[in-house]
């Protein structure tokens, strides 16, 4: 038991060492993540696989999400303790990504002899479907930084991405068992059909590189502007840092109209002063105001703020166009909040905050949205929302040319979180073959493109340890697809994929044993 558990806990070991953050991640780890795992739970009881699934998967979460332990101490004033204690309950949650298809495969192995490869990955990601999560955990985030490996996205999505990282580690686990039990016809076979898959994806993701690439060789060029405004969650509320947050984002964004922008992006609540905008109002402040958006700069301007309704107690995360003349345009208000940081489940909003007046409560937008600037229909992504694959799918299916992300990641300091969130947000792009600029008030502020390539990108900065920094501007020439140009199979139909997990997994579970062998495994 304590060797089947050491080797599940190396699959969550892999698994972190895989996924980028802080350091390079280690991309050859990323054929491995599941072999320890599988050689653990093979000829396993379901109960037994289950739990060691379950170590895999709490220690991949809870070193992986090892953020969200600093978020409790540093703004949630939790003690280290109980914020570690957190920390272990969400891995004990979510760790069921792993648990659960460990478990199915027992059951199938022991039902019908089939191999790895054929029932285990489509239940890990069948799973990765059906499991809901705060923080999406699809293990294709192995891959993001290496693009030819991730074009089936636009076919099967996330998830079919997933499915064949699976793939890959039943393959290999595969090969290795016959060759151990000296199957040498086996061995190869297996090998052969891990090496084939292996090349059809890189070789599928070359070919779909190359055409995107020549499609967008004539496509319209428009220069983003993103200003990281690099301010600590504390500043806004110091003596005079709601003011110096202001003139940081305003000389940014002068800098970068002198450099060529087009369209300037600031990041989630980078404006400090959304209550003296209010929800009606339709145009800029006076320019003898002190809190004015535009100073120093004219060119239009997707802002992010804290918008305010007189008498209202709760307000919205919002994203609004400021247009050169200085009129707002189009409005996004944001509909996936986060629980606790932004909305309060299941009791009185006001006496949650009464209670724990750091908290916060914000009202959910009514849905996704379009934001028109400078001819272009933008598709306006808050936060977390680039990451949640059936969302982004609703905001493409308006037609936009280009996905806008707005988010504020100094909850999270330097650690892993940021690196994470921008590897995730890299599926969007491949699955609707739409270019996305993030502009994060801490970094990563990024331009990814059609093909999921991270063209450019900002460092991560952490203003309330490294005390006061300038803000980072990255100029981001962007290739705009209009609507219905680059149409994938996915947008087209998205649960074609899940639907053929289901299917594999069914003929899986009817298919009976033909032939013994001398270890209860068939031949085949």
């Amino acid at each position: 038991m304590l060797a089947a558990a050491c080797a599940a806990a190396t699959s969550g070991v892999l698994a972190v060492l895989a996924t980028p953050g802080e350091s390079q991640a280690l991309f050859a780890a990323s054929f491995f993540v599941l072999v320890p795992l599988l050689a653990a739970i093979d000829g396993a009881g379901v109960r037994h696989a289950f739990v060691l699934g379950h170590v895999t998967g709490m220690v991949a979460i809870a070193w992986g999400f090892s953020w969200i332990s600093t978020l409790l101490e540093r703004y949630a004033g939790l003690p280290g303790p109980a914020a570690a204690v957190v920390l272990l309950l969400f891995a004990a949650a979510f760790a069921l990504q792993f648990s659960i298809p460990a478990a199915a495969f027992a059951y199938l192995r022991r039902r019908s002899g089939c191999s790895a490869l054929a029932c285990f990955p489509a239940a890990f990601a069948l799973t990765s479907v059906l499991l809901p999560t705060i923080f999406p955990l699809d293990l294709a985030i192995v891959w993001a930084e290496h693009p030819r490996w991730i074009q089936l996205a636009d076919v099967g999505g996330v998830t079919l991405v997933t499915f064949v990282v699976v793939s890959i580690h039943a393959g290999i686990y595969d090969t290795l068992r016959a060759a151990a039990r000296r199957r040498v016809r086996e061995a190869l076979v297996r090998s052969a059909a891990t090496v084939l898959v292996a090349g059809a994806v890189a070789g599928y993701g070359t070919y779909r590189m190359h055409a995107i690439d020549e499609a967008l060789s004539d496509a319209r060029r428009v220069r983003f502007g993103l200003v990281q405004g690099n301010m600590a969650i504390e500043e806004v509320f110091a003596p005079g840092g709601a003011e110096a947050i202001l003139r940081k984002h305003q000389r940014a964004s002068a800098d970068l109209e002198r450099e060529g922008a087009e369209i300037l992006v600031w990041g989630e609540t980078a404006y400090p002063f959304g209550p003296w905008l209010g929800r009606d109002r339709t145009e800029d402040l006076p320019p003898s105001h002190p809190y004015r958006i535009r100073r120093g700069f004219s060119r239009p301007l997707v802002v992010g703020y804290v918008d305010e309704a007189p008498g209202d107690p709760f307000p919205w995360n919002t994203a609004r166009v400021l247009h050169e003349d200085g009129r707002f345009g189009d409005r996004y208000d944001k509909v996936y909040l986060l629980m606790f940081g932004e909305y309060v489940p299941l009791v009185d909003p006001e006496w949650f905050q009464s209670m724990f007046p750091t908290a916060s409560h914000l009202h959910r937008g009514t849905g996704p949205a379009v934001l028109r600037v400078s001819g272009l229909r933008a598709g306006p992504l808050i936060c977390y929302e680039d990451v949640l694959e059936g969302y982004v799918r609703e905001v493409a299916d308006l037609g936009v040319d280009v996905f806008v992300n707005l988010t504020n990641d100094a909850w999270f300091g330097k650690g892993r979180e940021p690196h994470e969130h921008l590897a995730l947000a890299v599926f969007r792009t491949v699955e609707h073959r739409r270019a996305m600029v993030r502009a994060v008030t801490t970094g990563v502020s990024a331009h990814i493109d059609p093909v999921g390539r991270i063209v450019a990108r900002t460092r991560v900065t952490d203003p309330a340890v490294e005390g006061p920094r300038p803000a980072d501007t990255l100029l981001a020439d962007v290739a705009v697809v209009p609507a219905g140009t680059l149409e994938t199979f996915y947008a087209r139909w998205p649960f074609a994929a899940p639907v053929g997990y289901v299917l594999l997994l069914v003929l899986s579970a009817r298919r009976r044993r033909s032939r013994r062998s001398p270890d209860g495994d068939t031949p085949t």
